[in-house]
């Protein structure tokens, strides 16, 4: 199968190629052949279709020695592809090497870990401490409003109704024009609608 994985790489469009490219990586990688696994998964990891990079990822995942910049790479094709556990590892090794280097992560990196960690009970401190840093040190308002926003729902899970309306009136007083603010706003315009409130209900539509 690996041999004619292999064939496959040499003809057909460039998505198949990297398809093939995978799937000779990963059959390397199984019967312990690193050396000619890495380059296959890298092939893919750059070129190929989403599934394919997935896939590829997964695979170099299990190579120890990635640098930043490939981690990285592998953290954000997994994320993208919903594959949870793998892209949490992949973003604990980033934040991994970046206090063994003595940098830190890009906050917007570090909310897709604990966006990531949310995800995780076991876990779930770690998040809110990470949600609780990011606040204090965001400088990009997307980054500070989403950050917000995931931390709400993170504590809506755990059935914290009035820590979720506080970080949503700080969403409000600190975001005020971020989406995630307007979510909040169409939120309470509805239900003031729905509870039959239609002045407080048109004035929270006419502040979207």
């Amino acid at each position: 199968a690996e041999r004619s994985y292999l064939a496959a790489r040499e003809v057909g469009s460039e998505a198949r190629r990297a398809e093939a490219s995978a799937e000779a990586g990963r059959l390397a990688l199984a019967r312990g052949d690193s050396a000619a696994a890495r380059p296959l998964l890298v092939a893919s990891l750059e070129a190929g279709p989403p599934p394919s990079r997935a896939r590829a990822a997964a695979g170099l995942l299990a190579f120890r020695n990635t640098d930043m910049a490939l981690t990285l790479r592998l953290a954000e094709v997994l994320d993208r592809a919903n594959d949870v556990g793998p892209a949490l590892r992949a973003y604990d090794r980033a934040a991994r090497l970046a206090d063994a280097g003595g940098a830190a992560l890009e906050e917007g990196v570090r909310l897709a870990r604990a966006r990531q960690l949310a995800t995780v009970a076991s876990r779930h401190q770690e998040a809110l401490e990470e949600f609780r840093s990011i606040r204090a040190s965001a400088r990009d308002p997307l980054v500070g409003a989403r950050n917000l926003e995931l931390w709400a729902r993170l504590r809506g899970r755990q059935g914290r109704t009035a820590e979720v309306a506080t970080l949503r009136e700080w969403l409000l007083a600190e975001y005020a024009s971020s989406p995630e603010a307007a979510e909040v706003m169409w939120e309470r315009a509805q239900d003031a609608e729905s509870r039959g409130a239609r002045d407080d209900a048109l004035d929270l539509y006419a502040a979207l």
